[in-house]
């Protein structure tokens, strides 16, 4: 969702997820890794204007 950015010496981008199941929900966050590292979510919350079904 956007270009990335570094945050703490570590390489950050936000994204977007949409879940399916027996609910649904829309959700946004941010994941960062270090150079060469894995992923790590940051950060996770409903996305805005997200109706839960």
């Amino acid at each position: 969702m956007g270009a990335p950015f570094v945050k703490n010496d570590e390489i950050c981008r936000t994204f977007s997820a949409q879940l399916s199941g027996p609910s649904s929900a829309s959700l946004q966050g941010t994941a960062c890794r270090p150079s060469g590292g894995e992923w790590t979510i940051k950060e996770i919350k409903p996305a805005k204007g997200a109706v839960k079904v």
